[in-house]
């Protein structure tokens, strides 16, 4: 319960832009679960605590957090959990402009959301991959890069809603 109430407070503290705090709390709510030995607790504060150093731009720490989260959660077989590590870890890498692994992280939160059979999951992970494709083509300069963009973006929208209809 503690802790639950820490990491409120935690969460209120990152939406109102104050990192330092919210990052204090986390790592007190994180020390509280693990004297509990509460696995998704711990996992959850990786979670916040990847969210905080992404919101900073610090993208190697969010990246190294969510990881530790994706372990336990996919140790303890938490399919929701691990879908957000996934798209997490994707935008923590594109924005490291590591866009294989981005791509690669992208396409199992696409992946698990289709199995979950969530929607919002994967019209979101379409949208990424979209935004995957966008910051690819900046690398590359054999593609025109409007209308490969367009392409891609239109291709995934079309995708996601086609995922709606069924």
């Amino acid at each position: 319960q503690e802790a639950n109430i820490i990491n409120t407070l935690a969460v209120i503290y990152y939406e109102e832009n104050n990192y330092f705090k919210a990052l204090e709390l986390n790592f007190k709510a994180m020390g509280i679960r693990r004297s509990l030995n509460d696995e998704r607790g711990i996992a959850d504060s990786y979670m916040n605590l990847g969210n905080v150093y992404q919101d900073r731009h610090q993208n190697v720490m969010a990246a190294q957090h969510y990881e530790e989260a994706l372990v336990r959660y996919t140790r303890m077989g938490y399919k929701g959990g691990m879908a957000d590590c996934y798209n997490n870890l994707g935008l923590a890498y594109l924005e490291l402009k590591n866009y294989e692994q981005a791509l690669g992280y992208f396409r199992k939160f696409l992946d698990l959301g289709k199995e979950l059979n969530n929607l919002p999951s994967v019209i979101l992970a379409n949208a990424n991959l979209a935004k995957d494709q966008k910051y690819s083509m900046i690398v590359d300069p054999l593609v025109d890069g409007n209308s490969g963009i367009q392409t891609t973006a239109t291709a995934a929208m079309e995708q996601s809603v086609g995922q709606l209809v069924k």
